[in-house]
């Protein structure tokens, strides 16, 4: 009988520290998501990257999602990208950084392998804008067995700048977030 009073207060005081465990990380992260919800990266963007316009969303718990172009012309010809999806956090009162994973596939659909993206923002004073060409940034490639195949940073050292910055503009009601439209390229005379 003692034996199992013993045994009892045992289980009982381990469910209680589990409890107070529990409660204390649920509170944690309540209070993280709260302190993101006031950060200027909360919210919808309209990013545009060297490979074209990628919608973008800030979550105040801390998430991120974005879809880029879904097809892009590789090195080694066309290759289909997943939406990036990953999370971010403050670095700052006006910056942050993100990571994200894209899936990628070839033309016939077969698994290639990853990408990830380690970007560093920084949010303009009025709120309505963002730039990203931090020597920081960086685009991991993995292959389908998940080794790193490569690592580019296109603003860090060694970079040549041909890589233009990544900078996104606030989306809102009847505001897509498109930067003003630049003169097309006229085609050359036959």
């Amino acid at each position: 009988m003692r034996r199992m009073l013993v045994f009892l207060t045992v289980v009982m005081l381990v469910v209680a520290a589990a409890a107070i465990g529990t409660g204390r990380l649920h509170t944690s992260a309540q209070e993280e998501a709260a302190s993101l919800a006031g950060h200027p990266l909360v919210g919808t963007w309209l990013a545009m990257a060297p490979a074209g316009a990628s919608p973008e969303t800030f979550f105040a718990d801390g998430s991120f999602v974005a879809s880029p172009p879904i097809i892009e012309n590789g090195s080694n010809g066309v290759m289909f990208l997943s939406p990036l999806v990953g999370t971010w956090e403050s670095t700052g009162a006006r910056s942050g950084r993100f990571t994200a994973v894209q899936a990628l596939s070839d033309e016939s659909g077969a698994y290639t392998g990853t990408l990830t993206i380690d970007g560093h923002l920084q949010v303009s004073e009025d709120g309505h804008s963002f730039v990203d060409d931090s020597p920081e940034t960086t685009l991991t490639f993995r292959d389908p067995a998940n080794a790193v195949v490569a690592v580019i940073s296109p603003y860090g050292e060694g970079s040549d700048g041909s890589i233009a910055p990544v900078t996104g503009t606030r989306m809102g009601a009847g505001s897509p977030g498109f930067p003003e439209a630049t003169a097309a390229a006229t085609p050359p005379a036959a």
